[in-house]
């Protein structure tokens, strides 16, 4: 019965939702009032966050029943935007390998006859992930003090992939719910598996910059500084490039606190303003020749790849474009997938806004509407996915080939240049030393 309200409740939260933050619908059944929070768990990690509770009496008492020390908590209406929206918004993201692995046990403990909070709890009990038995932990008490057990996951949803928390909880409510998180666990590790190609693929570049960076400071430490009274003491002047690197060894060695202050203060800037930079970089990565293709063909992938989950999970299709566009909000094409659902509702075809999308490659556009016409769209759009997953595999692969040799050029022949310069120099000390 409390699974079968909860479907009730959650179709119903996305029929009147029309793009309301995702956690809202749970607001507007359950009436109570909301109590932002901030506090510290036991290892000191702050925490802010918001739960509903009938009085601050509870919201206080189950706080404090998960080992969080309350410092502060007020009763108030909580944005979205802010931190206090969702729990856990400074929580570390759990690795994707994790979180498949957690998925693959979650589909066995079901499949031998367990519920999903019953699931959970000996999980969180055995994790050998800190941060997996923290988020469980956290939610077996919310369950135990009275919370929905979607509601309670959906507080640790910052800690997950964006589609994990969605599908776990549509699993709550289906009558297959094995065959959910098994596509789920799947989809994790093909995800993570892309993810190691491009890093696999960066550590070579990567190697050979901090190598060159190395040199120079090396030739500019002690190479520079000991060839350099060499021309004083022949009456020479000293060559610009070693002049050069003098002064740069010994403003390193000088004023090195310096550097290392303004190296924090340039990271920590960065990491504050990472949000605003990166979604300019990924905009301009797309527009990158070659690279831009290949961000491109995955973005559509990954497109492909949840609407076909939540379609599989038995949302309906309106609902699943939707989410799906907000589950990915930084995917060039997600805003095709809301115009698509509200197309949808307002009794027209998703097919035909994905054929106007000029964006968007001919075979998608065939294919969807190939699937939309014969109902067939979960299975279409999987293989829709395979197919751009492995298409973006042979990209990135070509890429790489492209990459490495020029880096290596380019890194070669800068560090290549240098020691010609300074061993041009040092020559020219041994011809004047033969006059």
């Amino acid at each position: 019965m409390a699974q079968q309200a909860f479907a009730i409740r959650y179709v119903a939260g996305y029929r009147s939702w029309a793009g309301a933050p995702y956690n809202c619908r749970y607001h507007a059944v359950a009436g109570m009032p909301i109590f932002r929070y901030r506090a510290f768990s036991a290892d000191g990690r702050s925490e802010t966050g918001s739960v509903e509770f009938s009085n601050e009496s509870l919201a206080f008492a189950s706080l404090t029943g998960q080992g969080l020390t309350v410092v502060e908590l007020t009763e108030g209406p909580v944005s979205v935007g802010t931190p206090a929206a969702r729990r856990g918004r400074h929580q570390k993201k759990i690795p994707l390998s994790a979180q498949a692995d957690l998925a693959e046990q979650m589909a066995l403990m079901l499949g031998s006859g367990m519920t999903l909070p019953q699931a959970t709890r000996l999980l969180g009990e055995g994790a050998e992930n800190q941060q997996i038995r923290r988020s469980f932990d956290r939610i077996n008490r919310l369950v135990a003090d009275g919370t929905d057990f979607p509601k309670a996951l959906e507080g640790e949803a910052q800690a997950f992939s964006p589609l994990f928390v969605p599908l776990v909880e549509v699993s709550y409510a289906s009558r297959n719910p094995v065959v959910i998180l098994n596509s789920l666990s799947t989809f994790l590790r093909r995800q993570d598996n892309l993810r190691s190609e491009v890093g696999a693929a960066l550590v070579y570049p990567a190697i050979l910059l901090v190598g060159a960076a190395f040199m120079v400071i090396f030739l500019a430490i002690y190479l520079a500084p000991n060839l350099a009274p060499m021309f004083s003491s022949m009456g020479q002047e000293v060559p610009a490039l070693i002049a050069a690197m003098v002064r740069f060894g010994e403003l390193l060695a000088g004023y090195w606190f310096v550097f290392a202050l303004l190296t924090g203060v340039l990271v920590g800037t960065l990491f504050l303003i990472w949000p605003r930079v990166s979604s300019r970089l990924r905009r301009f990565a797309f527009r990158m020749p070659k690279v831009g293709t290949v961000m491109a063909t995955l973005s559509l992938a990954r497109l492909s790849r949840t609407s076909a989950l939540l379609l599989g999970s038995g949302l309906p299709l309106a609902v699943a474009l939707r989410r799906t566009a907000e589950l990915m909000p930084r995917e060039p094409a997600g805003d095709s997938f809301t115009k698509a659902a509200q197309q949808l509702e307002g009794g027209g075809t998703a097919s035909d806004i994905f054929v106007a999308d000029s964006r968007l490659p001919q075979s998608f556009k065939e294919m969807f509407r190939y699937g939309e016409t014969t109902n067939t769209l979960p299975l279409v759009l999987a293989s829709v996915a395979a197919s751009f997953e492995s298409r973006a595999e042979r990209q990135m692969q070509s890429l790489t080939r492209l990459i490495v040799p020029l880096v290596t050029l380019v890194v070669g022949g800068a560090v290549a240049a240098i020691v010609y310069l300074v061993m041009g120099a040092v020559l020219s000390v041994n011809d004047l030393g033969t006059l």
